[in-house]
């Protein structure tokens, strides 16, 4: 079992960030690779792409972020971008 966690650019517009030394995903890339490890014959959990819309779900930090015990945020704004985490679980092949 393995859980990986990276970047998620929730927007479904077709621009991000991919060639930087942050890379921000989108759902259609998670779609991919999910198809990829299934016809390898990898198990993947659910893809959940709900960014949720609770106070602090709607609360984008933007530069300089918030540090420290008052840093509470789920989101950043980079380079722009509207973004959070993703965590892609994967089993593999008995």
């Amino acid at each position: 079992m393995a859980v990986h966690t990276t970047e998620f650019n929730y927007a479904e517009d077709s621009e991000t960030i991919d060639h930087w030394p942050t890379v921000l995903f989108q759902p259609r890339h998670f779609e991919q690779i999910a198809q990829r490890l299934e016809r390898s014959g990898f198990e993947v959990a659910r893809l959940d792409f709900d960014v949720g819309d609770a106070p602090l779900d709607r609360f984008i930090d933007v530069p300089p972020y918030l540090d420290g015990p008052e840093a509470t945020q789920l989101k950043l704004a980079i380079d722009g971008f509207r973004c959070t985490c993703f965590g892609l679980i994967v089993r593999r092949p008995a």
